[in-house]
């Protein structure tokens, strides 16, 4: 739900004016939610919907929605959520994904639609003009990786005569994605979750208790301590780090970084073509690469308690957000202009580009986006070529952004396997999880 008092008043405001309905909102931090529902659920207290990007999963939905009944079958009520189901059937791996083994679908999940050249990773940057300056190849193996940290951090790496200004690998233990995820991926570990289970054994863990999960740590410490990754990991914030990156405006002074976009890492837009998407590393010639994050889909972003007085109303308000227009609101806030638009802060479309901008100059997850980075329905760029005219992924890009962003697309392609979907599901309704 919102969480910046312009994206809350809007959307609040919609809701009550054009739906006519009024929410009690409970929020709930990401790190107890999965305690905080197994409480309600425990105590009969369960909400109407619930809303939870990328924190109710697979085994979740057997257990309580299958087994327990605790969800409500939403393709029973389809009548009343064309625009989830009409979207979803344009990827028919997607109705194999979310349908439980009982044959019913306990949930509506945040639906992407990539397009060509669209990675679906949560893609690193290494820095590829140092990797040529020393003479490296871009690492495939943990051993490379290693290798070329150390010649970021020993070689001038950068080339301004200062061997010690280098960051060989920037980061801080406070960011969205810890450092140790790709390292995790690296060893056969899912970097993404901590309870995971193996896509080619069928195998659920506890990612702690994996047996790789202390050589991952330790590779981490090993980084750490011998000045690889960043000294201020544990102590600083992520725009502390950000201050260091962006000391200089002439040299670069990041070689690899995890999920940080390249004007964060430099600030200067002259060193951006310093940098393409990093190769995903591994261990050994044992463990399979792997893109992180992977599917076109999160399961399941919006429940709904199986003893909701109000089934059609629940079903109706969530498949809102798979309306294109409204999907595009919720991640932009208002257009501009329009009745939601208090501050005259919302967004305006440009057909010529095929982008949206803001004509006060203001952020829109700061001002009037609900989703605070997370989705929560149709993604945007697909909900952007569903609405307008001849959208086309990418059309805004300059020559250099798209060579970018084709790296990312190659060196992190997007992983579809709904077959392990099924056959996670199908075990875990046998109990073999």
């Amino acid at each position: 739900m919102p969480s910046n008092e312009f994206g809350t008043k809007w959307f609040i405001e919609f809701c009550e004016r054009e739906l006519n309905v009024k929410f009690n909102v409970v929020y709930v931090d990401s790190s107890v939610f999965t305690e905080k529902l197994n409480i309600v659920m425990a105590t009969d207290s369960m909400p109407d919907m619930i809303m939870a990007s990328a924190t109710v999963w697979e085994n979740n939905v057997v257990d309580w929605g299958c087994d327990d009944g605790m969800f409500l079958a939403i393709d029973e009520y389809a009548e009343y959520c064309p625009n989830y189901f009409a979207e979803i059937s344009r990827q028919p791996e997607l109705i194999a994904a979310t349908t439980a083994p009982d044959g019913h679908t306990y949930g509506f999940s945040n639906i992407r639609q990539p397009h060509e050249g669209q990675s679906m990773g949560i893609p690193t940057i290494i820095n590829r003009q140092w990797l040529e300056n020393l003479g490296l190849e871009m690492p495939n193996t943990l051993d490379e990786f290693y290798n070329v940290l150390c010649a970021f951090r020993d070689q001038d790496a950068n080339g301004n005569g200062d061997p010690t200004d280098e960051i060989p690998w920037a980061g801080t233990n406070s960011s969205g994605y810890p450092e140790l995820m790709v390292i995790k991926w690296a060893f056969g570990i899912n970097g993404y979750r901590t309870d995971a289970v193996d896509s080619t054994t069928l195998e659920g863990y506890w990612a702690p208790y994996h047996p790789r999960y202390k050589e991952a740590l330790a590779f981490m410490k090993k980084l750490y301590d011998e000045g690889l990754l960043y000294h201020g990991y544990f102590s600083d914030s992520g725009s502390d780090l950000e201050s260091v990156m962006q000391a200089s405006s002439e040299y670069a002074v990041v070689g690899f970084s995890i999920d940080a976009n390249r004007e964060s890492a430099t600030g200067s837009r002259s060193l951006w073509s310093q940098y393409d998407a990093c190769n995903p590393f591994v261990a050994d010639d044992t463990i399979t690469r792997n893109t992180w994050k992977g599917a076109p889909i999160d399961l399941f972003t919006w429940t709904i308690s199986s003893e909701t007085e109000y089934p059609e109303l629940c079903v109706r308000f969530c498949d809102l957000w798979y309306d294109p227009y409204m999907a595009i609101c919720y991640t932009y806030g208002p257009e501009y202009g329009g009745v939601y638009d208090y501050w005259g802060t919302g967004w305006v479309y440009d057909a010529e580009t095929q982008s949206i901008y803001y004509p006060n100059g203001s952020n829109h997850l700061e001002y009037n986006s609900i989703m605070d980075g997370a989705g929560f329905g149709l993604e945007a760029s697909t909900a952007m070529s569903r609405y307008f005219e001849d959208w086309t992924y990418g059309k805004e890009w300059d020559e250099e952004e798209a060579r970018y962003q084709a790296t990312i697309a190659q060196n992190n392609t997007p992983l579809r396997n709904a077959a392990v979907h099924r056959r996670l599901l199908d075990a875990g309704a046998a109990g073999d999880l």
